[in-house]
Formats: C-alpha cells, structure tokens, sequence
C-alpha cells in the first residue's frame, strides 16, 4: 500500500483499532487486568463522550467553513478558531480520546502500554514531516493566531 499524495498511510482511526486488536491479542495470550469499578465506568463512558463531541464539533465546523473532512483531501484554508485553536487536529486528539475511554471501560493494562506507540504511529503516518516543510515554505505557522 503505498501513500496517499497527502502523506497518509492509514487513517488515525483505522491505526487506533488496530493498536487495540493488538492490545485484545496480548490481552487473551496474557491476561494483565486492571481494576474496572463505577469510576473507572464513568470516566470511560465520559472520555469517549468527549471525544465523540470533539470530533462532531471540528467536523461541523470544517464543513461549515467550506475545507474537507476527508484526511485524504485537500484542505480548502488552515482552520484557527473552535477546536482547532487549541489542536493542530483536533479529530485525531477525538480518536486518542476515544481509545483511552475504551481502554477504561475494557480494564486491561494492554491498550495503555500500547498507547504511546500508537500515538506514535498516528503522528508518522498522519502528519510527516513534508507537511510542515510545505507549510514553513509557504510562510504558514501553525498555532500561532495572527
């Protein structure tokens, strides 16, 4: 499989699920449990909440400002406002919170020792370097308002 002409190998989300059939894998060959309560129930539930809405509010806000949705498309502007004042990619930060709801609500150590590389994996396949090498050329600075 080769890459897109944006850089993206997999999406964020498709890498996540993978990142937990692995962690279901390690889980089932071995069994490294962490303790799952009412606490642990509302935190999970409240963390896939918050990133549900996330992602729901940085998509509508991508389409109400006219640029794709699509990680395989061409974004139309860079977004500063909303969610995006505060995230590069918002979407992708939706995702991390989602896998760490599922990870509490699932109670095993797997899906946290796997996070890291994940999160790692996310970042290389999703957002390389050429991306900040274009932008930087063409005078664009992320996170900065104007």
């Amino acid at each position: 499989m080769s890459r897109r002409a944006t850089g993206i190998f997999l999406p964020p989300p498709a890498i996540y699920l993978l990142f937990l059939a692995l962690a279901w894998l390690l889980h089932r060959l071995w069994h490294l449990a962490l303790p799952r309560n009412l606490w642990t129930h509302c935190f999970g539930w409240g963390l896939i909440d918050a990133g549900v809405l996330l992602m729901l509010w940085a998509g509508l806000l991508m389409l109400w400002r006219k640029t794709t949705v699509n990680p395989y498309g061409k974004p139309a502007r860079l977004l500063e406002e909303g969610p995006f004042r505060f995230s590069r990619n918002p979407i992708y930060l939706a995702d991390s919170l989602i896998y760490c709801g599922i990870a509490l609500l699932w109670g095993s150590l797997w899906p946290w020792l796997l996070l890291p590389v994940g999160s790692v994996a996310v970042s290389y396949a999703a957002a390389p370097e050429p991306v900040f090498a274009r932008s930087k050329a063409r005078g664009v600075k992320f996170g900065h308002s104007k």
